[in-house]
């Protein structure tokens, strides 16, 4: 078994698991995150995922587990499990949610937030709603 190791540390950020509910359905033996993978636990099509990586679609769907792919899928991986968190842990909601149009976003959905390479302000926001919930 391959030691799963904190993001950031050693040359490439490996997932440390359970970081949450969709860590494990794209996580690679190698704790390597799978940018298809991921695309597909969010029934999102690659052009919506790979901006939000810094890739092209083609590219990042040729090479899921790229090694310089990593930090952003670890963010990416890490926001959409806050998202989960907030409703409970369920998968399902996470999904719908980042296709729900938001006032916050001015009407576009978080899925669109990716799409326009917004990965870092989804992220914050995320995070900011994550931490006002009530517990």
């Amino acid at each position: 078994m391959v030691s799963k190791r904190e993001p950031g540390e050693g040359k490439v950020g490996l997932i440390k698991s359970p970081l949450g509910v969709f860590t494990d359905d794209v996580t690679e033996e190698s704790g390597l995150i799978n940018a298809r993978k991921l695309a597909e636990a969010l029934h999102l099509p690659m052009t919506t995922i790979a901006p939000a990586l810094g890739f092209k679609p083609r590219w990042l769907n040729e090479n899921p587990t790229a090694a310089n792919a990593q930090r952003r899928a670890t963010l990416l991986l890490h926001t959409i499990n806050e998202i989960a968190g907030v409703f409970g842990g369920d998968k399902k909601y996470a999904v719908i949610y980042m296709n729900t149009e938001q006032p916050d976003f001015k009407g576009e959905t978080p899925a669109d937030q990716l799409k326009n390479g917004r990965l870092d302000y989804l992220a914050a926001y995320v995070g900011e709603l994550a931490s006002i919930r009530p517990d």
